[in-house]
């Protein structure tokens, strides 16, 4: 009887190890399999318009933005998709767009795409809007404390763009601008007398350059200025509202501006 239950007790040990074991293998499988929820939780796939909207995406935290119009097209919105980006588009959690680019309305046709994973942005190079289209995308993603301290830093830079611009008494030159270019401009503290837009006849052109602006500010993805300045024999600026690269972040589109207008900022 001593020998059968010293069995007995030794089989019951093992079983019971075995199962503590088992337990501790699930548990170890468990914790694997929530650090990789976690893991894809925390790394959206963001697919951005252009340039432009993925800048806007970035400063409000998101950091896997794929862009579809490629980043050297004078005219981002003028892209036709590929098949491949409707592949993307399949694959993305959210995709930002402005509106206006009719690739975009043509491939959001062809992809369904719920309507909770659309997300549309205003693109406005203005603090306010920016700061605003940011923090919203923030909420959005769950980034708010990236979107604040974005927010903190833009504010930084805007308080050196705008004592620059009252060193060089922007708000005593008057301007002609190109439409999509009167915010920027206006920003920058031109006193906007007049703008353009479309093909512009000799006549249009005669009465803007009648005007006597001190400058012509034109728009580098639609150029249309040019008739304007050599009739008013006054300096021509390119000013950009997408980024020339993919990293370029939304300080470094207007840092870039601003040099192109003579301004001298210092920034870190």
């Amino acid at each position: 009887m001593r020998i059968k239950l010293h069995g007995r007790l030794i089989w019951l040990s093992i079983a019971s190890l075995w199962i503590v074991m088992m337990l501790a293998a699930c548990g170890d499988q468990q914790n694997e399999l929530n650090e990789n929820t976690n893991t894809n939780d925390e790394s959206m796939v963001i697919v951005a318009s252009t340039s432009w909207v993925s800048m806007i995406a970035r400063a409000a935290g998101a950091e896997d933005v794929a862009i579809l119009a490629p980043v050297e097209l004078r005219h981002p919105p003028e892209y036709d998709f590929k098949p491949s980006d409707i592949e993307r588009v399949n694959a993305a959690d959210y995709v930002v767009y402005a509106g206006y680019e009719p690739f975009m309305n043509k491939l959001l046709e062809t992809v369904d795409v719920a309507d909770d994973q659309k997300i549309y942005v205003r693109t406005e190079n203005t603090p306010d809007n920016l700061k605003e289209q940011v923090n919203q995308l923030a909420e959005l993603f769950g980034t708010e404390t990236v979107a604040e301290q974005w927010v903190t830093e833009m504010d930084e830079l805007v308080k050196l763009i705008e004592a620059e611009a009252d060193a060089m008494q922007l708000s005593q030159q008057k301007v002609v601008v190109q439409d999509h270019m009167v915010p920027l401009a206006e920003f920058f503290g031109y006193d906007v007398i007049a703008e353009f837009t479309e093909e512009l006849s000799p006549v249009k052109i005669a009465e803007l350059a009648a005007l006597e602006p001190d400058l012509v500010i034109d728009n580098y993805h639609n150029v249309q200025g040019k008739g304007i300045a050599e009739v008013a024999q006054v300096p021509r600026v390119e000013l950009r509202n997408f980024p020339a690269n993919a990293e370029d972040t939304i300080q470094d589109l207007w840092l870039d501006n601003a040099e192109k207008l003579g301004m001298n900022i210092e920034w870190k």
